[in-house]
């Protein structure tokens, strides 16, 4: 066997000793980085969600709303005096809470008041500021207020009642104008201590045929309440005078348009049963004058 001389054998190591360092795995014996071969997708983005959108506000609410904050001269407002706990941003907070609903607003699904009631006590009469404007108030069946006075009452365009429900209108404290005017209420009280003005047309959603139709106008003359209480009793439509002086003051009489004294009676019943009038179908006027002194 032939020997390959000495140099030769060199030159091959130095070969191999170089191609173990530059090829194949690396000294360190760590994986080669992997190179992306598509570009990275962009992250979906959502979509910005949409604020819901808010009925719009109801006539009969925004309104009351602006009656509730009506200040007197110490800064507190009509509705703090009325709920205990007013929030002129949320109606559902017009209430006392209570059973029996002294102090409430009634809304319906569609925001339309359709009743209200605001009680006091004799020991502790609301006075409220502002004149409570009721006109374009379509679903209104009733209001009650007892022990709280008002500046005035604005109730020229209420609907025409249904002579099917218990309808009501009751303000027998107004300090001003009382003006009303409406198609039919079974039960009617209004008195000021300035003036009453209330028209009863006779047209009403019924399938009655003859419906109260009259006027009173009532103006006041000394200190005192004066107006009229009106309701249905089984065998009439009752139609009655009523005035209260206040302080030291004594009622005179009742006064017609010409003067001359009607009747000396706080009470005095111009249409029902124990008179020869009937307020059905009527269309009576009836302009007097009531005096205190």
């Amino acid at each position: 066997m032939k020997k390959f001389p000495v140099l030769l054998i060199l030159i091959l190591c130095m070969i191999l000793v170089s191609a173990c360092r530059t090829g194949g795995v690396p000294a360190d014996n760590t994986e080669p980085p992997v190179i992306p071969t598509e570009a990275p997708t962009e992250a979906p983005t959502e979509a910005p969600t949409q604020e819901p959108t808010q009925e719009p506000e109801s006539r009969d609410i925004a309104a009351l709303r602006e009656f509730f904050e009506l200040t007197d001269e110490n800064g507190v407002t009509n509705g703090e005096k009325c709920f205990p706990a007013y929030d002129p941003a949320d109606p559902a907070s017009w209430t006392d809470g209570s059973s029996s609903f002294d102090n409430h607003v009634f809304i319906d699904g569609s925001g339309n008041v359709t009743g209200i009631t605001l009680t006091g006590d004799p020991d502790n009469v609301k006075m409220l500021s502002g004149v409570l404007d009721l006109n374009g108030f379509e679903k209104l069946e009733g209001v009650r207020t007892w022990d709280v006075v008002f500046v005035g009452l604005k109730a020229e365009e209420l609907p025409a009642f249904d002579v099917m429900k218990s309808t009501e209108l009751q303000f027998p404290n107004v300090r001003g104008e009382a003006s009303v005017t409406v198609g039919y209420v079974e039960r009617l009280y209004l008195r000021s201590l300035e003036h009453v003005l209330c028209r009863v047309t006779g047209e009403a959603r019924s399938n009655l045929s003859v419906l109260p139709a009259f006027m009173v106008d009532i103006t006041v003359e000394g200190s005192g309440y004066a107006g009229f209480a009106a309701f249905s009793d089984e065998n009439a439509y009752v139609v009655r005078l009523a005035a209260e002086p206040i302080a030291e003051a004594a009622f005179i009489g009742w006064f017609d348009a010409e003067g001359r004294l009607v009747s000396a009676d706080a009470e005095y019943e111009l249409f029902g049963e124990d008179t020869a009038q009937s307020a059905e179908g009527s269309g009576a006027e009836f302009v007097l004058t009531a005096r205190f002194e």
